[in-house]
């Protein structure tokens, strides 16, 4: 779902996150270019150690 959003939405500047999926959506957004991900804001709760560090990288 997130990946056809960014591929279909060009103005596309948060993702709430209110359950599960994180991971789909952290994948779905490497699978982009940077510029393509730049200003896209992800929001979540409860997110672990292991997804932590890549919401911090570019």
């Amino acid at each position: 779902m997130v990946a056809e959003l960014l591929k279909t939405t060009d103005d596309l500047v948060g993702i709430l996150i209110v359950g599960g999926g994180i991971t789909g959506v952290l994948r779905a957004l490497r699978e982009v270019s940077f510029e393509r991900r730049t200003g896209i804001k992800v929001i979540c709760r409860d997110i672990g150690p292991r997804h932590a560090g890549v919401c911090r990288k570019d």
